[in-house]
């Protein structure tokens, strides 16, 4: 939906090109030429692009050349983006990696509409094409680039380094611009359906919270790392009363413990690395059931580990015990609410 149909990919002479649907309609650059559209307008259409890049994404594909002339309005009113010639195609597999169809490595793109990771040589990814997102809804509704635009040089070294001009935007849309146009990729909206909602909320007449979305990113990282600090704490506990336990049980327990905790830490961990270093792609927030998994068998470790040494060392039962009830109560009470906060469309 809302993306042109791509029928071949073919080779010919020495040359790559794409078979496409032909669409007859206006690009949003002639719109543009004509001047600002009203806001309703705007909504509609940065809506309609919005889902369609949403999908691209969820098909792990970033299309990295957004802008007004590669989004036509056809005589259906539909909204479409074409032009797929520099997309990177991510593979999930690990093995895969990503693949583009242009050379790996090569600055790709129009200098006016790349972020400005694309513009340092980084590899482009869901971000980027969100920051192009921004900058045409700011165009769509003032009617100038929010950088300049009308030279390459001078417009990249605003893009890197200058705030963006929304003072044509209109106030309501303001917050939504300004969200995709942040010059850290962590910083933007975490993706496109962050950027539908957004729009969705302006046009009901609201006004978007995005301190909202950035507080509750940031209790989630908060979590991860106040989840892998216990997780690590209570497998060391074990091991300190590993001596008072029945030499029948004490080989399994410990395992258990290394295992549960230091498992649960690792993946904790990579969410985290992965949400700070890819943070457009909203899947690294979600619960991991492996860490869940390892919460369980660190709970098992210490709740059987309280309840051995319960008579002879009734303090530290008590607090092996309590641990195993904390531990499922952060995976499977606290986790959830803030994975489901951090995400939330």
């Amino acid at each position: 939906p809302g993306i042109a149909t791509v029928y071949a990919l073919e080779e010919l002479d020495g040359g790559v090109y794409l078979v496409a649907e032909h669409i007859d309609g206006k690009t949003l650059r002639d719109e543009i030429s004509d001047g600002p559209l009203p806001l309703a307008d705007v909504l509609a259409t940065g809506r309609a692009v919005a889902d369609a890049v949403a999908f691209a994404h969820d098909h792990g594909v970033i299309h990295r050349d957004l802008k007004p002339e590669n989004v036509i309005r056809a005589a259906d009113r539909g909204t479409k983006i074409l032009d797929f010639g520099l997309a990177r195609i991510v593979d999930a597999s690990p093995e895969a990696g990503a693949a583009a169809l242009t050379a790996a490595g090569a600055v790709f793109g129009t200098p006016a509409y790349m972020s400005p990771e694309q513009l340092r040589g980084e590899t482009a990814d869901a971000a980027s094409d969100i920051f192009a997102l921004g900058v045409m809804l700011a165009e769509l509704s003032s009617g100038r680039h929010p950088f300049g635009g009308e030279r390459g040089p001078a417009t990249m070294a605003k893009i890197l380094s200058a705030e963006p001009d929304l003072s044509g935007v209109p106030a309501p849309l303001r917050p939504v611009v300004a969200g995709c146009l942040e010059k850290s990729a962590g910083d933007r909206f975490r993706s496109a359906h962050e950027v539908r909602a957004a729009l969705d909320t302006v046009a009901r007449g609201e006004t978007p919270r995005r301190a909202d979305r950035a507080a509750a990113f940031w209790w989630w990282q908060f979590h991860q790392a106040g989840a892998s600090v216990f997780s690590i704490s209570v497998a060391v506990a074990i091991w300190l009363v590993w001596g008072w336990l029945p030499r029948t049980y004490a080989p399994a327990i410990l395992v258990a413990a290394i295992f549960g905790g230091f498992g649960a830490t690792t993946l904790r961990l990579h969410q985290w690395f992965s949400a700070r270093m890819y943070p457009a792609d909203d899947r690294e927030h979600r619960i991991s059931m492996g860490a869940r998994a390892n919460d369980l068998i660190l709970s098992a470790a210490a709740l059987v580990s309280g309840l051995l040494i319960e008579s002879a060392h009734p303090a530290a039962s008590a607090l092996l015990i309590a641990s195993a009830v904390v531990m499922i109560f952060i995976s499977f009470i606290v986790e959830p609410a803030t994975a489901r906060a951090a995400n939330r469309h």
